[in-house]
Parts: C-alpha cells; sequence; structure tokens
C-alpha cells in the first residue's frame, strides 16, 4: 500500500490544553500535539505579572539610598525593560520568570504604542501618593 488510503481513527487528548491526535495509515503513523491556549489562562498569567511588576517597582522614596539605581531590569506586558527595587530582586526574578512564561504561552507582549526607554535608562525611585511610596521610574529621579 502507498499509505494514501484512509487511515484508523484517532485518539483525543488528555484533556488541559494539549490535545494529541495519532493517524495511522497502513504504512505511516503520524502524531500530531496541537497546544491551544486558553484566554482565561493568558488573563490569569498578565494579572499575576502586572502585580509582580508593580511589587518589584514598589520603592521607598524616603531612604537615604536609591533602591531602583541599581535593582534589576524586568520586561513590562510590551516587552520593554524597566527598573525595579534592588530590595525586592526574588520579586522581580518571579516577574521575569512569569514574563517569559506569559510569552511561551502565547499571551504577549503587546505591540504598545509608547515606545521603551533605552536597555541602559537609570531608573530612579520617584516618589508616588502621600508618605514615602514610590515606583522606579525612569530618567532623573528624585531619589536620595
Amino acid at each position: 500500500m502507498d499509505g494514501s488510503g484512509p487511515g484508523t481513527g484517532g485518539t483525543g487528548g488528555a484533556g488541559g490544553n494539549t490535545t494529541t491526535t495519532t493517524w495511522t495509515s497502513t504504512t505511516h503513523t503520524v502524531t500530531i500535539t496541537e497546544t491551544t491556549i486558553n484566554t482565561a489562562d493568558c488573563a490569569t498569567l498578565e494579572s499575576d505579572l502586572n502585580s509582580l511588576i508593580e511589587q518589584a517597582t514598589t520603592c521607598n522614596s524616603c531612604m537615604n539610598t536609591d533602591s531602583c539605581i541599581n535593582g534589576p531590569k524586568i520586561h513590562d506586558t510590551c516587552g520593554c525593560l524597566v527598573g525595579a527595587s534592588s530590595m525586592a530582586t526574588d520579586i522581580a526574578n518571579n516577574a521575569e520568570s512569569l514574563y517569559h512564561t506569559w510569552v511561551t504561552q502565547g499571551c504577549g507582549p503587546y505591540q504598545c504604542e509608547q515606545p521603551c526607554f533605552s536597555d541602559n535608562t537609570p531608573y530612579y525611585c520617584t516618589p508616588q501618593g502621600p508618605n514615602c511610596g514610590g515606583s522606579c521610574q525612569p530618567g532623573f529621579g528624585t531619589g536620595g
């Protein structure tokens, strides 16, 4: 046989987001694994990512040293590198790991209208709101 005739049926997926289909002719077996992205999963990943980014870029603007100057850089949902606080390196590492998962799952990054800042842009702890709250912002901050 040349394998062009009808094959025997396939087997469905085992649940979740992955479907595996096997098609067998008399001379060939072809297995196709297809992963589909569940938009609820993307929404959850993005929500968690945004939360981690917010936590990682939060700083204390009343400190004598600026924790954003030498902090790590992490990706935002546009794929841009943003400065994070050196006081939140574990959170920044988790955010960066989740970013890569979010991208690998096909959820992002977004094509944002605003261009990214240069990778070597300095970030400074800039006061945000009452008391000593702040966030790492690009450019010329007022951090100590």
